[in-house]
């Protein structure tokens, strides 16, 4: 059985990197717009994929970074921000899923949300809601 410190480092670790590839991301999409049909379907306008930003940068990107910094001090206080975060990435994934289930497209936006979603669930029950 691995340390509790070792989940902790590697929740904070990985919340952190996440953030990081979400801007990246979002970089790519404003600067790039060949990238965008790969995460909207074809009929959606990228104004719709754009509408995302704000919510994102709040609820993805930073509560995951509030997380991680608050798993490496003290991972008890990693609760609200984890809740936030994973509030923001399940809403995404399962709006993703959905999106492809319609319109057989996107799959590419459904599987990375659905996998984000999935590992930060796993990573914040092992850490900030793990029993002691």
């Amino acid at each position: 059985m691995l340390p509790r410190a070792f989940w902790h480092y590697l929740a904070a670790l990985y919340f952190a990197f996440q953030s990081l590839c979400a801007a990246f991301w979002w970089l790519i999409l404003a600067v790039e717009p060949r990238a965008r049909p790969l995460f909207r379907p074809s009929a959606t306008p990228d104004s719709a994929l754009f509408a995302f930003f704000l919510p994102d940068a709040i609820l993805f990107i930073g509560a995951a970074l509030w997380a991680a910094a608050c798993l490496v001090k003290s991972p008890q206080s990693a609760r609200t921000p984890l809740v936030i975060h994973l509030g923001g990435a399940l809403y995404a994934a399962l709006y993703c899923v959905s999106q492809t289930l319609l319109t057989g497209e996107a799959v590419l936006a459904a599987l990375l949300m659905t996998t984000c979603a999935l590992i930060g669930t796993f990573l914040s029950w092992k850490t900030a809601f793990a029993s002691d």
